[in-house]
């Protein structure tokens, strides 16, 4: 099996994907290091499959999300 990184990491904190839950739905969460909380920043109408990748400025994310017609890339602005 393919492991997946579902999380990455930056300087003020960690940006990861939670569990689907029994809906399927998948939360992007960051936990800031300067304050040890969590935040729920998005939550995906479908599992997030895959990596996590933000962009350098923090104002963007991207993942992966599939369904039955295969696995598209989704891009997230303006989330935090």
């Amino acid at each position: 099996m393919h492991a997946q990184t579902r999380w990455t990491l930056r300087q003020e904190g960690i940006y990861y994907i939670t569990a689907p839950d029994a809906k399927d739905n998948s939360d992007l969460c960051f936990l800031e290091f300067a304050t040890g909380k969590v935040r729920n920043l998005f939550r995906a109408p479908q599992n997030m499959r895959g990596d996590v990748a933000v962009s350098p400025d923090g104002r963007t994310a991207l993942y992966g999300q599939a369904d039955e017609a295969g696995v598209d890339l989704v891009l997230i602005e303006n989330f935090r």
